[in-house]
């Protein structure tokens, strides 16, 4: 069963994100399958699936991100 980047209903599976500066991380924020944001930082973004970390392990597939500036 797959699902897109905006995840579940309860939010599971959701693409999120951070970003690192002086390996320190953001708070988590929510991209989705299509988000407008302004990172809180400059840095290094990483992003996930939200999941339980315990989860991870049955996990595969691949996703495509494209970020644009306006």
């Amino acid at each position: 069963d797959g699902c897109s980047a905006d995840g579940e209903a309860d939010g599971r599976g959701r693409l999120v994100a951070v970003v690192m500066t002086d390996f320190r991380l953001s708070e988590e924020f929510e991209l989705g399958a299509a988000a407008t944001f302004v990172p809180p930082a400059s840095g290094d973004l990483y992003v996930r699936c939200r999941e339980d970390w315990t989860g991870l392990a049955d996990n595969a597939g691949e996703l495509k991100l494209t970020f644009s500036r306006e």
